[in-house]
Formats: structure tokens, C-alpha cells, sequence
């Protein structure tokens, strides 16, 4: 039987990334896009679902694009679960964990998963020569 009070809601992976990407060197994040550290997804996958994915890949980065394969969004994992932890004054070991929780959560449900500082304080990245990609690491932490 249906739940009348039942409220699904799908995360998408672009509600919780940094969308002023502008702020970078748009080369160097293009570059980074195709490095193998880097997962690009399109901005309406399922966040759940993509975090679960980076958390078995090991991606450090994700890059999130629109239907004209654009990016549009920059997240790094182990920042946005700092920041989700910060928020909320947790202490979640995953990020899938967290946003496990998160999905559940009518206050999250209700901003539409937006944080100011998800979405709009820059991620520092830097550039790692050696490998040729962007890295939240300084020094990258990647072995040769």
C-alpha cells in the first residue's frame, strides 16, 4: 500500500558541488576532467549512487556537466564530507554514509540539499605537475 506521507527525493550529484568554476583555470580543469583520479559525471545522476562509486574507485575528484558536456560543478569527496560533517555536526566516516543520512533528513529535503558553502566557497585545487591534474593535496599525494 502506498504511504501518502512517504517524500522521495532524488540527490542529484550537482546539488552538493561548487558551482562557480569559473574561479579556476578552466585548462587545468579541463585537463583534470580526463585524469584518472577524476570522475565526470553528468550534474543529474544520483548523488548516493556517484558517492558510492567514488568511495570503491577511489576517485579524489568529481566533475559534474550538463547536457552539452560542460562542466559545471567541481566536488572533492573527502572536502564535501568535511563540509557535510561541519554542517551538520556529525561525524560520518563515508560519504555515502552521509548522504544516506542526508536523504532522509526533511530540513536537507526542504533547501534541496543547497549549502552556501558547498555550493558557493571555492574548493581549493592545486595543480600537480607531475601528473597534470588538479588535486586538493599540496603536495599531490599520488605515486608516480
Amino acid at each position: 500500500m502506498f504511504d501518502k506521507h512517504l517524500i522521495v527525493t532524488t540527490m542529484n550529484i550537482n546539488d552538493f558541488a561548487f558551482w562557480g568554476i569559473q574561479e579556476y583555470n578552466l585548462a587545468e580543469l579541463d585537463m583534470s576532467q580526463r585524469d584518472l583520479g577524476t570522475l565526470s559525471v553528468h550534474k543529474d545522476n544520483d548523488a548516493l549512487a556517484v558517492a558510492t562509486f567514488v568511495e570503491i574507485s577511489g576517485k579524489e575528484l568529481i566533475t559534474t556537466v550538463d547536457d552539452y558536456n560542460e562542466i559545471v560543478g567541481v566536488i572533492v569527496p573527502k572536502k564535501l564530507l568535511g563540509r557535510i560533517n561541519l554542517n551538520m555536526g556529525k561525524n560520518y566516516k563515508s560519504l555515502p554514509e552521509a548522504l544516506a543520512d542526508i536523504a532522509n533528513d526533511p530540513e536537507e529535503i526542504a533547501r534541496h540539499f543547497h549549502h552556501e558553502t558547498n555550493n558557493y566557497l571555492k574548493i581549493e585545487l592545486n595543480w600537480c605537475d607531475r601528473h597534470k591534474h588538479l588535486t586538493a593535496d599540496n603536495p599531490c599525494q599520488r605515486q608516480p
